[in-house]
């Protein structure tokens, strides 16, 4: 890995939908070379995959927390069980069967459908629930803030 794929890396983990004409334009190369570049960086596992990072204030959802001790013994099968619900987005496992689940709600009125499903799914008995408050900001509010 020489110093041009390391910017490479930069600028997909600035940007991971840069396009390989804006990566060429970018760092003055040939959208050939980069290109190869690219191929021979996902052949060697370097780069795995692209995501993609949703508006939530776009969608008019509610993200939501939730923490607690699972009753289950197996933190692979938490995670199976949790995955049934496509509200589901994140599930982090920490010392002696502490979770932390992200999920997604369409509205805040599913986040008691949701917590008894955690609870169902995995036994968490006493969850501390979390909703992310997200603060829509005007394009001009935020040029004059920043």
């Amino acid at each position: 890995m020489d110093e041009t794929d390391l910017r490479i890396c930069g600028l997909l983990f600035q940007n991971a939908g840069l396009s390989y004409r804006e990566m060429a334009d970018i760092l003055g190369m040939s959208l050939q070379a980069v290109h190869k570049r690219m191929r021979l960086l996902q052949q060697a596992g370097v780069v795995a995959g692209f995501h993609t990072f949703l508006s939530i204030s776009y969608l008019d959802a509610v993200v939501v927390h939730i923490m607690g001790t699972s009753r289950l013994t197996s933190m692979d099968d938490a995670v199976e069980r949790l995955r049934k619900n496509d509200s589901t987005f994140v599930v982090v496992v920490s010392d002696r069967n502490f979770l932390t689940i992200g999920a997604l709600l369409r509205r805040i009125q599913d986040l008691d459908g949701y917590v008894s499903f955690v609870h169902r799914e995995v036994g968490m008995d006493e969850p501390i629930v979390g909703i992310e408050a997200i603060q829509q900001i005007s394009d001009k509010r935020f040029n004059e803030v920043m």
